[in-house]
């Protein structure tokens, strides 16, 4: 079975790398294989040298007796064979070639940390390493584990936000969200106006709530600067935002801008839209489970919090995001690994009802 142990010794070590602007270090027979065997598919024929190269060009790096056993152990499987072949330079040379190809739809990814979790992640991948481990058997018949890639050894944080600006609802009127209105404390500010676009309320607590699709596309957006793909968001877990405004709620209008067409011309007002608003100064916390193999540890995802939710490429804000929805942090703490069964269930336990934590707690584990 897949495991992690083999890899965890080196997980400090490429986070290192990464955030440094080094190159992140292929030292696993897992990792390698799958790697290496992607780019001589990908190029058909390739010397041992320009499939360094391309490794290189995505951020990774491969030493080149490390890489001399990894494509020993292709070829002895039977996924490559030797081959001869004329280089850049005129020089023909040794280089190897398909002779099983493993990867039936190749992903096109930029950067090493979205390649690996993304090719371990097919079932192609998986046939491969099970190849490989049946060359590895042991004497007792029992195959070495292979080191699972991707992003994983998550741990969860909770971070507490205090809002710059003004936060906007995007919810139209609907049947349901008036009731919802209604129950809610947090209420008044759009009584009888159908036209007015609102926050969704939390049918348990009446809490206003910014949906966890609106999170993602907020650190979907953010984490591009961080060198990450937009993949990356599918890794990380978050709650929807709780508000419980200390603050009455306000009513913002704003002109509604209709952008002029492929002819040119500037956009023209289109009439007015209102919002229901949270006031500047409103603290709320959302809890995160964040891989930190592959990723980031704890303290640097909250300093990359700290820095980007001043100054986002789109605030937080449902509507209006452009404008609205700047944040600071103002607090933090790592509530542990999603490993550590009694730190997991202190992380949800706001979130369960009491059937549901009794249960929890009835596990004892």
């Amino acid at each position: 079975m897949v495991t992690t142990q083999q890899v965890q010794g080196k997980q400090a070590e490429i986070v290192r790398e990464h955030l440094n602007g080094g190159l992140r270090e292929v030292t696993e027979l897992s990792e390698g294989s799958a790697l290496v065997m992607f780019f001589v598919q990908k190029l058909g024929k390739a010397a041992a040298d320009q499939i360094r190269e391309k490794i290189e060009a995505i951020g990774g790096a491969i030493n080149e007796h490390f890489l001399g056993q990894v494509l020993d152990a292709l070829q002895a499987r039977g996924f490559i064979s030797y081959s001869k072949g004329k280089r850049p330079d005129g020089a023909v040379g040794q280089m190897w070639k398909v002779k099983r190809a493993a990867y039936a739809a190749p992903p096109e990814v930029a950067h090493i940390d979205e390649l690996l979790p993304r090719l371990i992640a097919t079932d192609d991948a998986q046939r491969l390493l099970d190849g490989l481990n049946e060359a590895e058997a042991e004497g007792d018949g029992t195959s070495k584990a292979k080191s699972k890639l991707g992003y994983t050894d998550y741990v969860q944080v909770q971070v507490t936000f205090r809002t710059l600006d003004e936060l906007l609802g995007s919810q139209p009127s609907s049947p349901w969200l008036e009731q919802l209105i209604k129950k809610s404390p947090y209420n008044g500010v759009a009584d009888g106006e159908d036209d007015t676009l609102r926050f969704w309320r939390d049918a348990r607590n009446g809490n206003l709530l910014i949906g966890s699709d609106a999170v993602a596309g907020w650190i979907r957006t953010g984490l591009r600067d961080q060198g990450f793909g937009e993949a990356v968001v599918q890794y990380i877990g978050f709650d929807a935002v709780q508000i419980q405004p200390t603050k009455p709620l306000v009513q913002v209008a704003l002109p509604v801008i209709a952008h002029g067409g492929p002819g040119g011309g500037g956009g023209k007002g289109r009439g007015i839209t209102t919002y229901e608003a949270v006031q500047p100064g409103q603290t709320f916390s959302i809890t995160f489970r964040v891989p930190t193999r592959g990723f980031m540890p704890p303290e640097r995802f909250v300093a990359w919090l700290c820095d980007y939710a001043p100054r986002p490429v789109r605030g937080i804000s449902p509507a209006r995001g452009k404008r609205f929805g700047k944040l600071e942090v103002i607090g933090w703490r790592d509530l542990g690994k999603v490993t550590d069964f009694v730190a997991s269930a202190k992380a949800v336990e706001d979130l369960l009802s009491d059937d549901a934590k009794a249960l929890r707690a009835s596990l004892q584990i």
